[in-house]
């Protein structure tokens, strides 16, 4: 059963002058002693209004100094940035004062960027006449889903029209490279019922390709 008396203060300071005000109307009704009972209650709650209007002071002023607090931190950052760009500007500062200030020592040594090395998951869809949407999604390790890996500017799209499935790579002619995941290719009418044959890789920043990945196939719907 739910406590009558309110947890939150304000509510409970709400319901206490309530029950103070309904209790001394009707002291007697309510079987409590006008000279002892309702002093002794009163005296309570004397004790709890001052408390109370003393928490509410309180509050205010942490309240302000928060929010005085922040100011000053704002105000205070925006200086020691000003002069930390300053700093980082003089010829001469080496990464030693940088590190003793505590402030970003520039990086430079460039950092490798890694070649590919997981193949793009084609997947084929033919939902509308003549066009397939080839959709390009990183692997189960690296969390799946459309999206290319890090360091990977897009994706080589290869392909092969008409049976037989290729052998080899030499079998397969060059689309395009994409930077997008999701590709829409359209063919023509004489080519519906072919069945497209895909391969793709992933391409670095830098050009360099991963390794193939595994070929799949899809028909042209007329």
């Amino acid at each position: 059963m739910a406590d009558y008396i309110p947890a939150p203060d304000a509510e409970f300071d709400s319901w206490q002058v309530n029950w103070v005000t309904f209790a001394v109307a009707n002291a007697v009704a309510l079987g409590l002693d006008p000279i002892v009972d309702i002093p002794a209650i009163q005296l309570a709650q004397t004790g709890w209004d001052t408390d109370y209007e003393g928490h509410l002071t309180a509050q205010a002023s942490a309240q302000a100094a928060t929010a005085a607090k922040a100011n000053e931190r704002a105000t205070y950052v925006a200086l020691l940035r000003s002069f930390s760009q300053q700093i980082q500007q003089r010829s001469g500062i080496t990464d030693a004062q940088r590190g003793g200030l505590g402030i970003t020592i520039p990086d430079t040594i460039p950092s490798p960027v890694p070649v590919p090395t997981t193949a793009p998951v084609l997947n084929i869809v033919t939902s509308e006449r003549l066009r397939h949407v080839v959709e390009a999604s990183k692997t189960a390790l690296e969390g799946g889903g459309l999206g290319k890996p890090d360091g990977v500017r897009g994706v080589q799209l290869w392909r092969k029209i008409g049976d037989p499935a290729p052998v080899d790579e030499s079998d397969l002619e060059f689309v395009s490279e994409f930077t997008r995941t999701r590709m829409t290719l359209d063919y023509q009418m004489t080519q519906g019922g072919e069945t497209v044959y895909y391969q793709a890789r992933w391409v670095g920043t830098r050009g360099d390709t991963g390794p193939w990945g595994e070929l799949v196939s899809a028909t042209v719907v007329k």
